[in-house]
């Protein structure tokens, strides 16, 4: 598979361009964009959405809404989280999407927003199945505790049936 010219080193011009010039032997229809807000899911989210423009694709972008874990004083008993707590991370994910839609629908891309509750790796997993690619960011929200928790990034890599796009956090990683 080619995504990109022959004759330019990969990674010269990624801030600017997608290679919409390229002959690519395989088009991506169905994209999947993860996002949490934070800055380096936002690079990604840019990235994702130039592919989808530049194949004609569709996009679904998806924000999972972790639950926190609130220990109880009693052991053995299910933590509690109060429904008000669950309904503005949901909200504030909502917003989330959206603002990515929104952004897709000016650039011409077809977008649906999804927002779900779970654990972030297993739910992208999930509805990566159903598409073509998955473009995301590293170093998101979790990038402070992935050695005791490991990557959400790391862990759709490695178990996704799909291909993955990971856009490094800075220019630093090239």
């Amino acid at each position: 598979m080619r995504l990109r010219p022959q004759n330019q080193p990969l990674g010269k011009t990624r801030e600017r361009h997608i290679y919409s010039h390229s002959s690519c032997y395989y088009m991506f229809k169905k994209i999947l964009i993860p996002t949490d807000g934070s800055i380096h899911s936002q690079k990604a989210e840019r990235y994702g959405l130039e592919m989808a423009k530049t194949s004609h694709a569709s996009v679904t972008v998806i924000h999972v809404v972790e639950v926190p874990f609130f220990p109880t004083p009693v052991a053995g008993e299910p933590s509690f989280v109060p429904e008000e707590e669950i309904e503005i991370l949901k909200k504030a994910g909502e917003d989330m999407v959206n603002r990515v839609v929104e952004q897709a629908e000016k650039m011409g891309v077809k977008a649906a927003p999804v927002v779900v509750i779970g654990h972030p790796a297993d739910q992208i997993i999930k509805y990566a199945k159903a598409h073509d690619l998955v473009v995301m960011g590293t170093m998101g929200k979790s990038g402070l505790f992935h050695l005791l928790m490991g990557s959400v990034t790391e862990k759709v890599v490695r178990h996704t049936p799909v291909p993955v796009l990971v856009i490094p956090a800075d220019e630093s990683q090239k």
